[in-house]
């Protein structure tokens, strides 16, 4: 599966797909994405369109190194796939993205955390 997340820092904002996601709450969009299936020699089928839901939590934390404070935004992300019979829930993945004390963004990181 392939699902594309475009994050940015708008104003002290952060967008996901250019959509403000709120600090402290769990958020839900759903999302284009590209399925494909394993099948029979280990070969990918050809990709499909698809819908799927990406469960969103956001939180802020101030860091400071020295005299030196600066932000940093973690964003959790879960891909959750239904179909007709099961409910897929895919592998939890953590950005951080540091902004330093004017706000320009000097670091992004990403990480599987579950």
């Amino acid at each position: 599966m392939q699902v594309n997340l475009f994050v940015e820092i708008s104003e002290g904002s952060v967008l996901v797909n250019d959509r403000v996601l709120p600090f402290q709450e769990l958020s839900a969009f759903n999302i284009h994405a590209q399925l494909a299936q394993i099948v029979e020699d280990g070969s990918l089928s050809e990709f499909q369109d698809a819908s799927v839901k990406v469960l969103f939590f956001l939180h802020e934390q101030l860091e400071s190194e020295g005299d030196v404070v600066a932000r940093a935004f973690r964003l959790e992300t879960q891909i959750v796939e239904t179909d007709d019979y099961d409910i897929h829930m895919y592998n939890v993945t953590e950005m951080v993205i540091q902004l330093d004390s004017s706000q320009t963004e000097i670091q992004r990181t990403v990480a599987l955390i579950s």
